[in-house]
């Protein structure tokens, strides 16, 4: 995954795919990446390049 950082917000920007690949693998990058990060994230949100962002549910 290709992380960016913002300079002076503790924010990260990951690409996990592209619209045209299948649900099943774009699924498995969003675990894969959540599981890594999940015990240094407080909140998530997902969405395409030109869309709305859609706040994502985090399990304690």
């Amino acid at each position: 995954f290709d992380l960016k950082t913002e300079k002076k917000a503790p924010v990260i920007h990951v690409n996990i795919g592209k619209v045209s690949m299948d649900d099943k693998k774009l699924n498995e990058n969003i675990d894969y990446l959540l599981g890594k990060l999940k015990d240094r994230m407080l909140q998530a949100t997902i969405s395409a390049t030109m869309s709305p962002s859609v706040k994502l549910e985090l399990a304690k």
